[in-house]
């Protein structure tokens, strides 16, 4: 910390009558450097360094100072733990950080970079479902084309991170149409691997892709072998086609493990869901794996088919921390009503399996669900201080609004609270650190100095709250 305090000290700017801002900067760098006794100081590597932190904390406003004040949007400084190996705009996209991308895209950064394995800035953008980065890179004449290491193209990508769940799915989808929009070629690895039943690479159970396809034209019906065939008419809803079936083939599974029951179920069949439980495909939720039918419903995005399954199955608090855990992972604040309906059956909605801190409100938040942490707190999920700490981790200032709100500041101790508020300063959050100075939090002397030394008004100026 005594190491990001001195480069503040030294990047901190004066008022200079008379002075150009670079004449300014320079004084203010000379000065400091004389009075700390550094000799050769390196000026750029220093905002470098700062903007190398604030990129890899999501510190939003100290990557912005430090662009303003000369930071090279496209190189890490080797400090600390970050690599200079490393891409910057590649780590915020890779973070989900989509306003800190969109700010280094505005400031020039390199859209052509492409890491070890081949993958793209665009194809790093797809996996992490930012669509409205993707398009700014489109627009930026990225290569869309372009082949990993694998020889996969940002298209195989949007298929690949499919299986989340059908409402990801077809958020996935949305990705890919975008992309084929642009003239992306399908590649010969997309159109093998979904038709495929085994091998490297198999992606037979991407139902949502393959329907796409088919309609295209890039993959022909006939193409499918006799299990997908039947597979891919769940997908479709053909009930009559289902009821037609020997009771043998009501068993088979796809290269996912995964029997038509589930599928059924993912992609929310409801009356085939239920006619496949009706004629001897018995189904008891007890493991935890991800291909649980229970798991899958909750992720359909279709609550009756939810609550169908539902009755077939006898699930415990943990069972269902467990199940919605997943769900957690999977989610974009798109499952709330599936979630909702699964805590509605626990007894107890603050449940953990090994921490207590660790409850589903804590794996909401971690997530950055904001409306679906909001719907567990009105049902009762209490927030504690790990809860805030995980917030903060997000960025998300309206989620740690909606928590400071629902938490009580005086359950803590003045050095907690300080502890807090430092942690806000120190992350570069001026709306959470001003809203707890306004809630009674008072600055303590780390987040004094720190305050002293920082080179953004707008976060000095928390010093006359």
């Amino acid at each position: 910390m005594k190491k990001i305090l001195l480069l503040f000290t030294i990047l901190t700017t004066l008022t200079c009558i008379g002075c150009s801002k670079e004449e300014t900067m320079q004084m203010s760098i000379s000065d400091s450097v004389s009075e700390s006794s550094e000799e050769n100081f390196d000026t750029s590597a220093t905002v470098q360094q700062l903007f190398s932190e604030a990129v890899t904390k999501d510190n939003y406003e100290m990557a912005k100072w430090a662009l303003l004040n000369g930071a090279d949007v496209n190189k890490f400084a080797n400090y600390e733990y970050i690599s200079e190996e490393e891409n910057p705009l590649m780590v915020s996209i890779s973070n989900s950080n989509e306003k800190m991308a969109m700010l280094l895209l505005k400031n020039g950064a390199d859209v052509d970079y492409v890491d070890e394995n081949g993958m793209t800035t665009l194809m790093c953008a797809v996996t992490n479902r930012m669509y409205d980065v993707c398009e700014e890179l489109i627009d930026r004449n990225v290569d869309k084309n372009a082949l990993d290491a694998s020889g996969d193209n940002c298209i195989d990508y949007a298929i690949t991170y499919m299986g989340d769940g059908y409402v990801s799915d077809k958020e996935m989808l949305k990705m890919a149409k975008l992309l084929y929009n642009d003239v992306v070629k399908i590649s010969n690895n997309t159109k093998r691997h979904i038709v495929a039943s085994d091998g490297e690479g198999v992606m037979d159970y991407e139902y949502v892709a393959l329907d796409w396809l088919i309609s295209i034209g890039e993959v022909k019906r006939e193409d499918l072998n006799e299990n997908q065939e039947v597979f891919y008419n769940v997908y479709l809803g053909n009930l009559d086609y289902i009821k037609k079936l020997k009771k043998t083939q009501l068993k088979i599974k796809n290269s996912q493990n995964q029997d038509l029951l589930t599928v059924a179920i993912t992609y929310a069949k409801k009356d085939i869901a239920k006619y496949l439980l009706e004629n001897g495909m018995e189904y008891k939720e007890k493991s935890t794996e991800l291909s649980d039918a229970i798991g899958y419903a909750a992720l359909s995005g279709d609550l009756d088919t939810l609550k169908m399954i539902y009755k077939y199955t006898d699930l415990s608090d943990s069972d269902i921390y467990t199940i919605i855990s997943y769900g957690m992972q999977c989610s974009n604040d798109e499952y709330i009503e599936g979630i909702e309906y699964l805590v509605s059956k626990m007894s107890d909605i603050n449940t953990y399996i090994d921490n207590p801190n660790e409850t589903i409100l804590c794996l909401a938040v971690y997530n950055d669900l904001e409306k679906t942490s909001k719907m567990l707190i009105e049902h009762g999920a209490e927030v504690n201080l790990h809860i805030i700490y995980n917030a903060e981790n997000t960025g998300n200032s309206e989620l740690m609004k909606l928590l400071l709100d629902n938490f009580d500041i005086e359950s803590i101790d003045e050095e907690e609270r300080q502890n807090l508020l430092y942690k806000m300063i120190e992350g570069g959050d001026y709306e959470i650190a001003k809203y707890l100075i306004d809630k009674g939090a008072s600055i303590g002397e780390d987040s004094k100095k720190y305050l002293e030394d920082c080179p953004i008004p707008k976060m000095k100026s928390l010093l006359e709250k």
